[in-house]
């Protein structure tokens, strides 16, 4: 089950209204995470602005057992610092949005709207700060993957 992210921001069907009696069919919810600077705003929007209102109702009525996923995210480089929102955005997901299991980077670019959009690595400090970011990401999270595994 993938959900549109402005749902969970309520507006007339929330997003619980759609899960309820799915439980046993549903193996995790997602939704998407676009960083959509220079298309729909002027400024960076750190991932925890955009998510965590979806996260904590999701969360809420999906119980504790029920994994959590980002479909599809990525960030556009029209506005400056996609390196610094890359880097944010690892760390966000290690710390605050801990049950969070699975994430689809959008590395391609294409259109929104019809603009082009650079949604791929395409600068090396792009690179970088995906790399070290998904390093210190995995530093973070691993011993919290140790206890959940029961060493």
């Amino acid at each position: 089950m993938s959900y549109a992210l402005n749902n969970a921001q309520n507006h007339p069907t929330p997003l619980k209204d759609f899960y309820t009696g799915l439980e046993e069919y549903v193996d995790e919810v997602c939704v998407s995470a676009y960083n959509l600077c220079g298309a729909a705003y002027n400024k960076n929007r750190p991932l925890r602005d955009s998510l965590t209102t979806w996260y904590n109702q999701v969360s809420t009525f999906t119980g504790p057992n029920m994994p959590l996923c980002i479909s599809e995210m990525s960030s556009t480089g029209t506005c400056p610092g996609k390196d610094e929102w890359i880097t944010d955005t690892w760390k966000d997901l290690a710390t605050r949005f801990t049950r969070i299991s699975t994430v689809n980077w959008l590395l391609q670019n294409k259109s929104y709207n019809g603009t082009p959009r650079d949604w791929d690595l395409n600068k090396p400090s792009d690179v970088t700060a995906f790399v070290d970011g998904f390093k210190d990401f995995k530093q973070i999270t691993r011993p919290r993957k140790l206890l959940e595994a029961g060493n």
